[in-house]
């Protein structure tokens, strides 16, 4: 290259920056010349030429702006240069803007394209993710830095993606729990006491939809006093900043009443350690209060029971007493003189009866007392229900109609209990009709078929017992009677124990009847009519068999032979069960517990005056009783015949003699014709 001939171009951009030069270390080390008068005036868009000193060499030269970007472009040379060929340098310099300007253009055009596309296209994705779409991917030709920034960029979008995906499964999660929990679960506003949020537990204990309750207070669904007191102990929660536990708390609800609560409030707190919001939990155990309740009154019941049991005991003993003597002494004055002492027989029958009544009286005790499994026996349902009404509705203003055929089928019932059930069923008619009226009574014979239900056969009622009848024949007995009748809502639970629509009564009545009819594989039910009266219906399964022929025993038919032996605690029980077998020709032992009786037994074995029969009381004080004491019997003889005795009628093992061993079974009080039959019975 000739003299004059070297000129030099140089692209900058508006800060001074190289962008082009023809050495590129300039423009990879980004050197700036801002600084340059040359650059100074061509950014001022001065186009007149320049001198100045540039890398310690003076040179001249001119520049000017590409507008598109704003660039300047200058071309200079060395003065040495430029001088050597002034008229050249114009030329050189024409085209050098030219050039310059081309090039510019497509430099600009590429970065367009490298560095400001990309970048608007990393803003717009940016303001994606900000609107929380989290899809967006960045593969794009630019520089190395914007290439890197972009795929920092993708990756931020997946991690919060991930991150956010992973935040709604857990409160998904949160939610689902806190709406399923069982309990009550609520949240306040920590400074207004405004609900927050409601689960549906509690919407539907307190019966208001979550949507009314958001934004309320206590105050907008309980009573002002009620309010207040929970209200007060949102504060004192808060305040104290922990748990408070509140076992017991009394709410009304809309649609279930009174309802009982255990709470456990808790404050939540937030970043400036100061309580933002109130948790709350409430259980309600209204039905666990409740069923507290009944248990109390159930175990006062059993402890009522066992004084009942041992009352019974005593008395059923002293009554044994009593019955025995009066009627021992009227078979004695029979065989005097009839005629005589005809007047003082009838007074001792009289007393008999009276005896016998409390008999009766004991077995409401024994009712409550532990046991109560029913003594069955062959009997006609007739005689005991019309000797019960006809007790209750002595002296009441009540007349009873009896509607009962002839052939009817026998059953097998503890005639005790089933009295008891048509007492309280009489007693229940009565109190009805205060004013008087008509108790109508009717028993009939009934085929039950496969699938058939107590109670359900004619009347559309609610049943107490409602399993399927089994195929064969029931008794029904129907007990309709003119009273006021009992509410709708009311009969469902006619059967619940402690259940009453009276103002006096402990609500047990027709429990026990419910519980007697059910000892005895049967079933009741009733069905009712405000202001038309209720009807009772009661099914007892049929038993084969024929009811014998009972007559009153005279003295001087009962003549047998034998040796018994006796065994009771209560001496004068012993006397007179004594004297009532000797009147009948046996002869008879004495002992006052189980152990005194196997040595007798054992003693009189050995000296082959073996005992027929051992009649013992079924528990002893203190001592060995006839349970205990007739295996030992049934190991020295196999064949002894032993009689259980008892006051405590409503033992299991008075029900189920046999399983222990035992050849039959007779409740104090009895009669002498009780015990004649008995010993018949056994002695086989």
């Amino acid at each position: 290259m000739g003299k004059g001939e070297i000129y030099y171009a140089v692209i900058v951009d508006r800060e001074g920056t190289i962008i082009a030069f023809p050495d590129t270390t300039f423009v990879s080390e980004r050197v700036n010349i801002k600084s340059l008068a040359i650059i100074e005036q061509t950014l001022a868009h001065k186009k007149n030429s320049t001198r100045f000193r540039f890398l310690e060499t003076d040179y001249i030269g001119g520049g000017a702006v590409v507008e598109s970007t704003g660039w300047p472009v200058v071309v200079f040379q060395s003065v040495e240069e430029a001088f050597f060929v002034v008229r050249r340098t114009r030329y050189f310099i024409l085209l050098s803007i030219v050039v310059a300007a081309a090039v510019a253009f497509i430099i600009s055009r590429l970065s367009i394209r490298r560095v400001v596309n990309p970048l608007s296209q990393l803003v717009k994705n940016a303001r994606k993710i900000a609107g929380g779409d989290y899809s967006v991917t960045m593969r794009m030709e630019s520089y190395l830095e914007i290439n890197e920034l972009a795929e920092d960029f993708s990756r931020m979008a997946k991690a919060i993606k991930n991150r956010e995906e992973e935040l709604k499964r857990a409160q998904t999660f949160l939610d689902s729990i806190i709406e399923n929990i069982p309990n009550m679960v609520f949240v306040k506003d920590a400074r207004t006491l405004k609900f927050v949020s409601f689960n549906k537990a509690g919407e539907e204990l307190l019966g208001f939809p979550r949507v009314s309750m958001i934004g309320k207070t206590d105050y907008d669904f309980h009573p002002p006093e009620e309010a207040e007191i929970i209200i007060s102990r949102n504060m004192e929660t808060l305040e104290k900043g922990s748990l408070l536990d509140i076992p017991e708390e009394k709410i009304n609800t809309k649609s279930r009443g009174e309802r009982i609560l255990h709470t456990k409030k808790i404050p939540i707190f937030g970043e400036d350690n100061r309580p933002t919001y109130l948790l709350g939990i409430s259980e309600d155990i209204t039905d666990y209060k409740r069923m507290e309740g009944e248990l109390l009154n159930m175990r006062k019941l059993e402890s009522i029971g066992v004084l009942a049991g041992g009352i019974a005991h005593d008395f059923n003993n002293i009554l044994t007493v009593i019955l025995g003597n009066i009627e021992l002494a009227g078979i004695l004055m029979e065989r005097e003189n009839k005629i005589q002492v005809a007047t003082i027989i009838e007074r001792l029958k009289e007393a008999a009866k009276a005896a016998l009544r409390a008999k009766d009286l004991t077995l409401q005790l024994l009712t409550f007392s532990r046991g109560g499994a029913p003594v069955k026996r062959l009997a006609s349902i007739v005689e005991i229900l019309k000797e019960t009404t006809s007790f209750v509705l002595s002296g009441s203003n009540v007349r009873c109609e009896f509607n009962i055929p002839e052939d009817l089928f026998f059953v097998e019932v503890d005639e005790g209990q089933m009295s008891q059930v048509f007492n309280n069923i009489v007693i229940n008619a009565d109190q009805s009709m205060p004013d008087g009226g008509v108790l109508k009574i009717s028993v009939e014979n009934v085929v039950a078929e496969v699938g058939d239900k107590a109670g359900l056969l004619e009347i559309n009622n609610v049943t107490a017992n409602d399993r399927p009848f089994e195929s064969g024949k029931y008794l029904k007995i129907s007990i309709s009677d003119q009273g006021t009748g009992v509410p709708e809502e009311d009969i469902a639970r006619i059967f619940d124990p402690y259940f009453t629509t009276k103002q006096r009564g402990n609500g047990l009545g027709l429990a026990t009847a419910f519980s007697i009819i059910k000892r005895h594989n049967g079933q009741i039910s009733v069905k009712s009519n405000i202001g038309l009266g209720s009807t009772f219906i009661i099914y007892l399964p049929a038993a084969e068999g024929e009811l014998p022929l009972e007559k009153r025993l005279e003295t001087q038919d009962i003549q047998m032979k034998g040796r018994v032996l006796v065994m009771d605690d209560e001496e004068a029980v012993r006397n007179v069960l004594t004297d009532m077998l000797e009147s009948m020709g046996y002869e008879v032992e004495g002992s006052g517990n189980g152990a005194e009786a196997v040595k007798l037994f054992s003693d009189a074995s050995k000296l082959d005056r073996r005992f027929d029969i051992v009649i013992m009381d079924l528990t002893i004080p203190g001592g060995m009783g006839g349970k205990e004491a007739v295996k030992i019997l049934l190991e020295m003889d196999p064949e002894v015949k032993v009689i259980v005795s008892s006051g405590y009628s409503n033992d299991p093992v008075m029900a189920e003699y046999k399983k222990y061993g035992f050849s039959g079974v007779i409740s104090k009080p009895f009669k002498v014709a009780d015990l004649s039959k008995m010993l018949t019975e056994a002695a086989g």
